[in-house]
């Protein structure tokens, strides 16, 4: 037989996992290429599961490939999900979502005593009901997708999770344009669980220019075979399997028909492979035999998953610990293949001998069947390069940059007037004529029109934009224009910020109104953001108040499919990873958990010491770990099978998720690029970020929309001043004018003393954006600033890399006595004025290389990124940089000035030790001010400052794991300034906190049942100083209507009606559970008194039933604590530590254990909330506490050097003691701890 077959003599693998096949594939899609070079492949197709994510990787490669003059060629391409009709699809969708939503219905129903109308009040009808069900099935289908390998391959018998693989290649660019919207609609219009094609999507888009092949054994024709064989299991049944061959060919044709009429005839082909799978082999049969039959070519693929042959062991786990995280389930590592020759299938991208050579080994129990086949088994493997380098041609992705079209960037109104003016324009001088004119427009809207600096400023600017839109490929002007209408739309109904990173620097994008920041006034330079000599696009950043309305409200203006979130594609980390495959072994988790800490920072002791280091971007290596951690080399001793292991899958990615901010902006993204979606969400394929920078390289750019809590508690504390100020329903409108007229940096000089001595030089910080930190807070005490540059200063001076060189201290010191320092040369003097002649800021080395060496500014800032390069990989080649550098500086210095290379040479040494950690003052700028204006806030309108921080804390910060609960940390910096948290109040008390003179009330929002119409009710008739005002009008009739039972209840069992002074000895109740009796338990019946024409009164029946009940009992103390527990979530401290006993506590010393703030043995009071037996890992016993606190905040303790028994500590018992707070949480001494007796 061997004689008589022509052994193929070329392959090309067009059947390709990378990592992008995320859970099922490993190795970057560039590793993938430079193994197949190293095999002899001269090209090598991707074809990840649903997605494109890898192209970006790919074709980078491809260019660098092209760059070293390598010939290889690579194609993009998918394997796709299909199913026939997604319009049957999806009503069976919509039928599964009315299915749940009768299910939600009848467990409401049995839940609810009045079922219709709960369900009723929740939904106004069934469509939005069903739309909910629908969204919720998004976000629940919506998390990253995930290979299942056997699903895939098996009989789906739920339709709705029906799909099959279908492997689509591009023939030229038009093809690729082609997949790219089948892949976006697949996510748009097929997505549940996994995103799916359909034969309509593919007549609509192929046209003949994308080649189809069947894929592996979960391919649609593959489906045809499975429904048609005998009961069993499939996997076992092989070509000598009993079965109707005949009827399953008939069906095979069928459908093979309509696939070479929706992608034309020469572009369908049938798909073999070789592997131990019997199915596989049974499945080859049917397709060689069919054909033959009919003419149809056949190709073979190796359907790689790995870039290494030996990488298969570590493919495996890292399947199943993708399949752990997704089901929840644990996977023994015992039960995956051991050896090699375990393997069903070895899927490395494979040469023309490898994949030959398989055929010949695998077909071997079945060679009676494929002795007439090998042949074009032969054939099949050769028709792959064919398909490669003579039907797939030249194949570009379109790098143009995309933005808005002019329509959604230039009122129609200024194109008009434009063209009056200047004739008919091509669109870019159009452009950048109304880039021109909205920039005068918001010159003089900030008066600065005749002011000679800022002119000339603008127009430098401008002609800089002008040329660069000229000499490079990226659209700056309708790059700014686009940035321009981002910050019109989105300031109508929301703050904005006042700028973000270097765009500060620029005065376009202050007239613009993108950044708030005047570059005159605060001296910040155009050239750190962007000059004629600067690479890549501009990169501009802001903050708004609400970062999810802004991204809705620019859907609403450029569309919901041009509006796409940036994606992150999160990785395996050293260790993260560790964890991982030590549950696969079942090490236990806390032996791991411990090691895994100290081979991190043993590994970071080293790095620390390296020239560069940044924590902000040290990432722990496998090649660190085992060169700096002992720990670390210690655990691969004791399993040697982690080493491999960890060593490849290292930096494979886990999962996908969302950048904090970035979205691309641009028209028919859906058609430029392969759209994914995640938690319903609609992504790019390619990422921008620290690592990878792809979305820029083919022409898209990324905006950074960020939210920023500090605006939104601007907003609301403007809101409340204006309400003060009589206004009770203040607009938006008004809001921001406000804002503006007071606290805009142009109306605000932002240099009032008395807000710069009352939050920074007393040191009073609640709430002061960026200045939570007590040591920074200390600093500011020294310091004493007095401006926006002192405050930009001092947040630039507190970061790691500045304080690891002691540049806090240096610089009190030189502001301290300034005459005693002595600078190199007088040329310094201006460049160090404002920051105690120390390097500081980034600008500040541009600004040397450009007065000291004369180096034009346009240039500087690719110095400046010499300096702070972080890459220290290559120590001997960084040495040779810096001495480059430094020969360049001393030769230009002493050219441009005349300065002595031995002061030059003294001056680059010391610029060199601050540069690394030197900072963005443009950037420092933008956030001073906002530091400036929470200050300024928390000066004159301290009580509106106040409640809101305390309600944003509440409400939108939510706790992080390890780190104190913010509402916690808010009320303790209210506490500090002689704030006393009161009960809700029905006269004070509002939706969130309310103060009434320096009395904090907790708001209605986390009762039950008052919600805001219950509220604004309230609102409306309130003050309620008696039981009339409480319940009628003066007319006698009945007076609320959302102010229900349910909701008086509620304040009544609260005891939230005390300025009411209707309780107490010798009032109208002696108790609150007599007023519940008069008023919940005779609701209905005063209610009804109100109503009748006669005896309407209801004052003698209150009478009469308060004379009922005079000898009435309170609820006892657990009922109390049961009644807020359950309407409010949390506890009255009243009940456990009753005011008198606190007040008592407090002229001892002892306060809240909220006011803990890390000073060793603090005075406290708290109240126990739970207390159990614990011991160290060093096995050291102690009594772990948990605390509760007057604001109603839990605090874990540890009780050290206790003798007794946890159970000795009753629950709710008051303690006293001296506590200690440090980074592992509070402590407290046995020896110092007393139970007190309220």
């Amino acid at each position: 037989m061997k004689n008589e077959v022509r052994a193929p003599k070329k392959f090309v693998g067009l059947h390709c996992h990378s990592t992008f096949s995320i859970g099922d594939g490993i190795g970057l899609p560039q590793e993938h290429i430079d193994f197949a070079l190293k095999n002899g492949s001269d090209a090598l197709a991707l074809t990840d599961h649903g997605n494109m994510n890898g192209i970006s990787h790919q074709q980078m490669k491809q260019t660098a490939l092209d760059k070293a003059g390598i010939k290889f060629k690579t194609i993009p391409g998918i394997e796709a999900y299909f199913i026939d009709d997604l319009g049957d699809w999806r009503v069976l969708k919509d039928a599964r979502a009315i299915e749940k939503l009768k299910e939600k219905r009848d467990k409401k129903a049995k839940l609810e005593e009045d079922s219709l109308n709960a369900i009723g009040n929740e939904f106004s009808d069934l469509e939005a009901e069903l739309s909910a069900v629908k969204e919720k099935d998004a976000e629940e289908e919506g998390e990253t997708v995930v290979e299942d390998e056997e699903a895939s391959k098996s009989k789906i018998f739920d339709p709705l999770k029906q799909r099959n693989h279908i492997v689509l290649l591009p023939k030229n660019s038009e093809g690729l344009k082609a997949i790219f919207k089948l892949t976006s609609k697949s996510f748009m219009d097929g997505f549940y669980g996994y995103p799916r094609m359909d034969l309509k999507m593919f007549e609509e888009h192929a046209k003949g220019n994308v080649i189809a092949l069947q894929a592996c054994l979960a391919g649609n024709l593959a489906k045809i075979v499975y429904d048609n064989l005998p009961e069993g299991d499939i996997k076992l049944m092989n070509p000598n399997t009993d079965h109707d061959f005949d009827k399953i060919q008939q069906e095979l044709e069928k459908k093979l028909r309509i696939f070479q009429q929706v992608f034309g005839k020469e572009n369908y082909f049938l798909e073999i492979q070789a592997n131990k799978l019997p199915i596989q082999h049974l499945i080859n049969k049917h397709f060689l035999f069919l054909a033959k039959r009919t003419g149809t070519p056949v190709v073979a693929t190796a359907d790689s998953h790995y870039a290494n042959p030996e990488h298969w062991r570590s493919r495996e786990i890292y399947k199943a610990m993708a399949w752990a995280s997704k089901t929840k389930k644990d996977v023994d590592v015992n039960t995956l293949p051991q050896k090699i020759d375990e393997l069903k299938c070895v899927l490395y991208p494979k040469n023309h001998e490898q994949i030959w050579d398989s055929f010949i080994e695998y077909t071997k129990p079945y060679e009676n069947h494929f002795e007439e086949y090998m042949q074009d088994i032969s054939d099949a493997i050769e028709r792959t390069h064919t398909i490669a380098h003579e039907m797939i041609g030249e194949v570009k992705i379109d790098k143009k940059v995309r933005l808005p079209k002019i329509d959604k960037l230039v009122p129609e109104e200024d194109k008009r007037k434009i063209q009056e003016k200047h004739g008919e324009l091509s669109e870019e001088d159009l452009l950048f004529k109304e880039l021109v004119n909205v920039s005068l427009e918001g010159l003089r809207f900030r008066k600065k029109h005749n002011k000679k600096e800022y002119v000339e400023r603008l127009k430098k600017e401008l002609e800089d934009i002008k040329y660069l839109q000229q000499n490079t490929k990226f659209d700056y002007v309708k790059y700014f224009l686009t940035y321009k209408k981002i910050m019109d739309i989105t300031s109508q109904k929301l703050f904005t910020g006042n700028g973000r990173g270097s765009v500060s620097g620029s005065m376009l994008a202050y007239v613009l109104g993108i950044s708030q920041v005047d570059p005159i006034k605060f001296g910040t330079i155009w050239e750190r953001f962007l000059s004629r000599k600067k690479k890549g696009a501009a990169d501009i950043d802001n903050d708004w108040s609400d970062r999810d309305e802004a991204v809705n409200m620019l859907r609403s203006h450029f569309g919901v499919e041009n509006v796409i979130p940036v994606s992150n594609f999160n990785q395996l980390q050293l260790r993260s990873l560790i964890k991982d495959v030590a549950r696969l072994h079942g090490i236990p988790f806390d032996e791991i958990n411990a090691l895994t800490s100290r081979i991190e920072l043993e590994a970071m002791a080293v790095a620390k010491s390296q020239p560069g280091f940044d924590r902000q971007v040290w990432v722990l290596t496998f090649e660190e770990a085992e060169s700096n951690s002992e720990t670390f080399r210690e655990l691969l001793e004791r399993y040697p099978s982690f080493s491999e292991t960890i060593k490849v899958l290292f930096k494979q990615m886990r999962n996908i998720s969302r950048h904090a901010g970035g979205v691309v902006i641009t028209d028919q993204a859906p058609d430029i690029m392969p759209v994914i979606k995640t938690g319903g969400v609609l992504q790019t394929p390619w990422p921008e970020g620290l690592n990878y920078r792809h979305l820029e390289e083919f022409g898209l750019l990324k905006f950074d929309i960020l939210g920023l809590g500090t605006l939104r508690i601007f907003e609301e504390v403007v809101r409340k001043i204006l309400v003060k100020q009589g206004d009770p329903n203040p607009t938006f409108e008004k809001i921001k004018a406000w804002f503006w007229d007071n606290l805009h940096p142009d109306s605000n000089d932002m240099d009032d003393p008395v807000v710069y001595k009352n939050v920074f030089h007393d040191g009073n910080y609640t709430g002061i954006f960026q200045f939570v930190q007590p040591m920074t807070q200390n600093f500011m005490r020294q310091m004493k600033p007095k401006s926006i540059m002192d405050i930009a200063i001092a947040t630039s001076i507190f970061r790691p890399g500045p304080l690891q060189l002691g540049v806090d201290k240096m610089f009190l010191k030189n502001r301290k006595n300034p005459e005693k320092v002595k600078l190199a040369h007088p040329l310094l003097e201006e460049i160090f004025k404002e920051t105690g002649n120390l390097l500081i800021f980034q600008e500040q080395l541009q600004m040397i290389y450009h007065r000291l060496a004369g180096v034009p500014l346009e240039e500087t800032d690719s110095v400046r990124k010499a300096f702070t390069k972080k890459d220290i990989s290559n120590k001997e080649q960084a040495i040779k940089d810096r001495e480059a550098l430094k020969t360049n500086f001393l030769t230009l210095c002493k050219s441009a000035n005349d300065i002595d290379p031995e002061i030059s040479s003294k001056i680059f040494d010391e610029m060199e030790a601050l540069v690394a950690y030197s900072f963005n003052k443009s950037h420092a700028v933008a956030y001073a001010i906002t530091t400036y204006q929470c200050a300024w806030f928390l000066t004159y309108f301290p009580n509106e400052w106040i409640t809101t921080n305390i309600d944003y804390a509440t409400v939108s910060k939510g706790k992080v794991n390890g780190k104190e609960d913010p509402k916690a940390v808010a009320i303790r910096e209210a506490q500090q300034l002689g704030y006393k948290v009161k009960k809700s109040d029905i006269n004070y008390s509002t939706y969130g906190f309310n103060s009434k003179e320096k009395d904090l009330y907790p708001g209605f929002a986390s009762m039950k049942y008052t919600g805001t119409t219950v509220l604004e009710e309230i609102e409306k008739f309130r003050p309620y100083n008696t039981l009339e005002d409480l319940l009628i009008n003066p007319d006698g009739s009945w007076k609320h209507t959302k102010f229900n039972k349910r909701a008086l209840g509620t304040l009544i069992q609260l005891e939230a009606l005390d300025s009411m002074n209707l309780v107490g000895e010798g009032k109208t109740f002696k108790n609150y559970r007599q007023v519940y009796l008069a008023l919940i338990e005779n609701y209905d019946k005063l209610k009804t008194t109100t109503k009748r024409k006669k005896n309407n009164s209801i004052t003698e029946q209150l009478k009469e039933i308060i004379q009922n009940i005079q000898e009435q009992p309170d609820w006892t103390k657990e009922e109390k604590i049961e009644n807020f527990l359950s309407l409010a979530g949390s506890i009255n401290p009243e009940l456990l530590i009753p005011n008198e006993k606190r007040e008592e506590l407090e002229g001892l010393g002892f306060s809240s254990i909220d006011l803990c703030n890390g000073k060793d043995g603090s005075k406290h009071w708290a109240i126990i909330a739970n207390a159990v037996n614990a011991t160290t890992k060093t096995g050291k016993p102690y009594v772990k506490l948990t605390l509760l606190s007057e604001t109603n905040n839990k605090y874990d303790c540890f009780l050290w050097n206790y003798k007794g028994n946890a159970s000795d500590f009753s629950l709710y018992s008051v303690i006293v003691g001296l506590f200690t707070q440090s980074n592992f949480g509070i402590s407290v001494n046995a020896g110092t701890l007393n139970v007190v007796n309220t």
